[in-house]
């Protein structure tokens, strides 16, 4: 379940980041004393986080499929709210259908790609990093930043469908921007982990990154959760999801 990896990477964040710090800086009042043995954290926990991306995360759809669940029943509830039933012969009939699972595709697959010019330099940059070699590991986290930097205006540029129209459309667009805004998130952890691998060992900067990578990880989920809920809006699914749920009509 995605809730439990979610609590697994932050659990072993403390982990890393005191790893990292004797790592770059070993503490004669710290008995981790050989830079060999603070990689090893470093590896189990920085990797962990690394490998936590947009379709590591979509690989595991119970728990935002729950939520997009939730966000449909409130919906309905704020919906019918104060509304006296219907007879079914006053029951409208359906409007004509507005965004294909098609193009909820494009615009997804189109999201993804964007997010894997973050993520996969991030894996990069964590295998590197579990190595112990800072030297290696700098310049390979400065890449990351940029890589991510790039895709959070990259997420800008990605139009909802064309036949989004009203909430369906906002719902789009609020997806967008928390997929641009984890790209942000994730670019800032990686210049406050550069920093940290460069020899600034001091308790606040430890504390700033190791919070800007739990935002991270949290951010992931968040740009998740909001295109499920976009798909929800529109009468679609995930694709991720399709075979955990009904699957919706093609159409």
């Amino acid at each position: 379940m995605e809730t439990v990896a979610i609590l697994i990477v932050l659990a072993s964040l403390g982990a890393g980041l005191f790893g990292l710090i004797n790592l770059v800086k070993p503490l004669g009042l710290l008995r981790i004393r050989r830079r060999r043995y603070a990689a090893a954290v470093v590896a189990g926990a920085v990797v962990a986080f690394f490998c936590g991306g947009l379709l590591g995360a979509a690989s595991q759809p119970g728990g935002l499929k729950a939520g997009a669940e939730r966000a449909a029943k409130e919906r309905e509830a704020r919906a019918g709210a104060g509304e006296a039933p219907k007879p079914a012969a006053a029951v409208k009939a359906a409007p004509p259908p507005g965004v294909t699972q098609i193009e909820f595709n494009a615009v997804w697959g189109a999201t993804k790609v964007v997010m894997a010019r973050c993520d996969d330099p991030l894996r990069r940059a964590g295998e590197i990093v579990g190595t112990g070699d800072v030297y290696a590991a700098y310049p390979a986290v400065q890449r990351a930043e940029q890589e991510c930097n790039r895709a959070m205006m990259l997420m800008r540029d990605i139009a909802p469908p064309k036949s989004a129209k009203g909430a369906v459309k906002r719902a789009f667009l609020d997806a967008r921007e928390a997929c641009s805004t984890t790209a942000f998130i994730k670019g800032q952890a990686m210049e406050k982990l550069g920093r940290v691998i460069n020899g600034d060992a001091r308790p606040s900067a430890v504390s700033d990154a190791k919070a800007e990578i739990e935002n991270g990880q949290m951010a992931n989920v968040s740009c998740l959760s909001k295109f499920a809920a976009a798909a929800t809006a529109a009468g679609l699914t995930l694709p991720e999801f399709r075979d955990q749920a009904d699957p919706a009509p093609t159409k």
